[in-house]
């Protein structure tokens, strides 16, 4: 039977392991975001005169700010610092919300709202935003829980 200050530790490991597995969830989450986007939730396609509509350069710009997270968030996982990780956790999420904000309001969408950029891609987008946000508060929280 373990003595009181090994099961505090044993408690703290298991901790730890719920932690690094919600660091694994937030690298997936920003990859998903950019794979999808570009996928099976991109923008409108090609038009016929071989142009692209504003949409698609939405699309281009989360693709980069998600492959940015995804970048972050994979540092993240090999970093011991907390300061550091929590100055990668504010940009993850000030990106996450500048995402969010891309389709729509920083770059103009098609004037239909039938189209596929207003039915599919914003609303991946914010969803996704939304989960990395959530996450990184939540990380946030956790690392200055942690003694």
């Amino acid at each position: 039977m373990p003595s009181e200050g090994q099961n505090h530790l044993y408690f703290r490991g298991e901790i730890c392991m719920k932690y690094k597995k919600m660091d694994l969830f937030n690298l997936i989450v920003a990859v998903v975001l950019s794979v999808g986007v570009m996928t099976i939730f991109e923008a409108c396609a090609l038009q016929d005169d071989g142009t692209w509509m504003n949409c698609h350069y939405a699309q281009l710009y989360i693709f980069y700010i998600a492959i940015a997270i995804s970048s972050f968030s994979l540092a993240y996982m090999f970093i011991k610092s907390k300061i550091v990780k929590l100055i990668i956790d504010i940009i993850i999420i000030f990106l996450a919300i500048l995402q969010t904000l891309v389709p729509g309001n920083i770059i103009a969408l098609c004037s239909l709202y039938s189209m596929r950029c207003y039915t599919v891609m914003k609303p991946f987008s914010i969803i996704m935003g939304v989960i990395l946000v959530l996450l990184s508060i939540i990380k946030i929280v956790a690392t200055l829980r942690e003694k």
